[in-house]
């Protein structure tokens, strides 16, 4: 297993100085149990995993707006009677 990535940097405080940015680009290697076909099946399968979920939540909480606005709606026809 290689080292992990080090970046130092300065901080400085001092009020009187402008604010400075500053862009990187740096290269790394990609570990091999990403490239291969299995972990990008594997991926694949989460990814499809975390939609089916996002919809999921999505129709239960259309079925929750559904849900309370018949409620409201029940309890305001019953006040007016």
């Amino acid at each position: 297993m290689r080292a992990p990535i080090v970046i130092s940097h300065d901080i400085s405080i001092n009020l009187n100085n402008q604010k400075k940015t500053a862009c990187y680009e740096i290269d790394v290697e990609v570990n091999s149990f990403l490239l291969s076909m299995a972990s990008q099946e594997e991926i694949a399968a989460l990814d499809n995993k975390i939609h089916e979920t996002i919809d999921t939540i999505k129709q239960l909480k259309t079925q929750w707006e559904f849900m309370l606005s018949f409620a409201r709606d029940s309890q305001d026809s019953s006040m007016a009677g």
